[in-house]
């Protein structure tokens, strides 16, 4: 039995069509560019997952290090949570924390009494996204090496 997955279907279909020899001859170039990306897609939403628990108990100061200072804070009691924003347009900061100018997610670390408690994802219009939103990963990355 084979496995079809959308790119090897899209791979499937780009090598049927006929589009002379200089054309057939970019398939196999697609065909990488679409599994190279559909692998990258994977990874970041594995690592959105996986930074849910793995970053609860980290310290401020572990956060600090591999995150770099919130892009926002705030607190109630002992409570604080820093905001980083995430996706879009990126560049990395002296941290290695990917910063943006149009963030597609902002990742809330809730801190309580000096740890990581709880790792949240929210959209630009601060409704919540699921743990493997793969646009949130690009901030937890470097942490996520640690």
């Amino acid at each position: 039995m084979t496995i079809v997955t959308p790119v090897t279907a899209a791979c499937w279909i780009l090598s049927e069509v006929t589009w002379g020899a200089v054309m057939h001859k970019s398939i196999p170039a697609i065909c990488t560019a679409f599994i190279l990306f559909g692998c990258a897609l994977v990874d970041r939403e594995k690592l959105a997952q996986e930074a849910q628990t793995s970053m609860i108990g980290m310290t401020k100061e572990q956060a600090l290090t591999c995150m770099g200072p919130p892009n926002n804070k705030d607190a109630e009691g002992a409570t604080e949570v820093w905001s980083y924003p995430s996706g879009g347009p990126a560049y990395v900061s002296n941290k290695g924390v990917v910063a943006t100018e149009t963030r597609l997610c902002t990742t809330n670390l809730t801190m309580t009494a000096g740890r990581v408690s709880q790792v949240t994802y929210l959209s630009p219009y601060g409704a919540p996204l699921p743990s493997n939103a793969d646009e949130c990963a690009y901030a937890l990355r470097i942490c996520m090496k640690h």
